[in-house]
């Protein structure tokens, strides 16, 4: 089992157009939006029509990508190497099967690249990270104007397993393993803060249904998450402040931090208020999600100096 160090998390890699066609970072760049045109086109009506199945899927297959440890840790596409049968992925073959087909060479990722001259060598890693957020886009989530996007990730060549919280832990230990993921200044913070934590891990719950985790004291079982498992909403945070009712135990945190006791006070947790905060305006929570959400998929990189011009170029796509 690969031995991850500090040194490993610090490391930062260069985000990479050489993989599309063009001979200037303008002709690549405009290259990778034709790329990610065509997997949209292949992909909406797939997920349009199966969203159950696929929707919080491929948000969730994109999430354990970025924290799929490899020769690297970055999100580079490792998850497509992994067996999906066992924890803690178990549950995202659906949306592996999408991209890449049973047998790894087909679905729609590996199509994309076979039809289209300026795609043969598009990163597997860009496929998933696109699609993971089309999946927010195709359940009414994208903030108006849609989310900002940027291409460019490095396909991983070893994967070693992927460093999720468990439904066990507290909010405590959540941000222990989630504050180790950094990436480079520019744009963005050099770390997560509380923000971005908590719109991410209750964002990848909002949709779709849990599929492998048993019921026990810690997880509900099997089935939707939320009253709107097909809708890209705040309805979860609403669960969890006004009623009670998480799915988790990791996700019931962000009300109190302990179970011993049914007096712990609602602000036990340092999530608590963000929680709040999100349960009660649903459009402040969308456009936090597509921050979180870039941030996410740009674990391992050097963020440009030209994100917000080169990621306005998808936003059309993402919306």
């Amino acid at each position: 089992m690969l031995q991850c160090t500090q040194a490993m998390f610090d490391k930062q890699g260069i985000l990479d157009m050489s993989n599309y066609y063009g001979q200037t970072y303008k002709d690549q760049l405009k290259s990778a939006l034709t790329c990610m045109t065509r997997v949209k086109e292949k992909a909406l009506p797939i997920m349009t029509f199966n969203k159950s199945v696929l929707a919080g899927n491929c948000l969730r297959y994109a999430f354990h990508d970025c924290t799929t440890r490899g020769d690297t840790l970055r999100c580079g596409g490792g998850i497509r190497l992994m067996n999906l049968n066992v924890e803690p992925n178990r549950g995202l073959t659906h949306c592996q099967e999408l991209l890449f087909g049973q047998d790894g060479q087909s679905g729609i990722c590996n199509t994309v690249r076979k039809e289209n001259v300026q795609c043969q060598k598009m990163p597997h890693a860009d496929c998933i990270s696109f699609v993971g957020y089309l999946a927010v886009t195709v359940t009414d989530g994208a903030p108006q104007g849609g989310c900002g996007w940027i291409p460019g990730r490095v396909d991983t060549v070893n994967v070693s397993y992927t460093n999720v919280p468990s439904e066990t832990h507290n909010a405590h230990r959540i941000i222990q393993v989630f504050e180790r993921y950094r990436i480079n200044l520019g744009l963005f913070k050099p770390t997560f803060t509380l923000n971005e934590f908590i719109v991410l891990m209750l964002g990848s719950h909002t949709i779709g249904e849990s599929r492998y985790h048993p019921s026990n004291k810690c997880s509900k079982g099997l089935g939707p998450m939320s009253h709107t498992p097909l809708i890209f909403d705040n309805d979860y945070y609403k669960g969890i402040v006004f009623s009670n009712n998480g799915w988790f135990c990791s996700d019931m945190h962000g009300r109190c931090n302990s179970f011993k006791s049914q007096k712990s006070s609602q602000n036990d947790s340092p999530f608590a208020l963000l929680f709040e905060k999100y349960a009660t305006n649903n459009q402040d929570f969308l456009k936090a999600y597509c921050q979180a959400y870039q941030i996410m998929s740009l674990i391992g990189y050097t963020v440009p100096l030209s994100y917000h011009q080169d990621s306005e170029l998808f936003k059309r796509l993402l919306v």
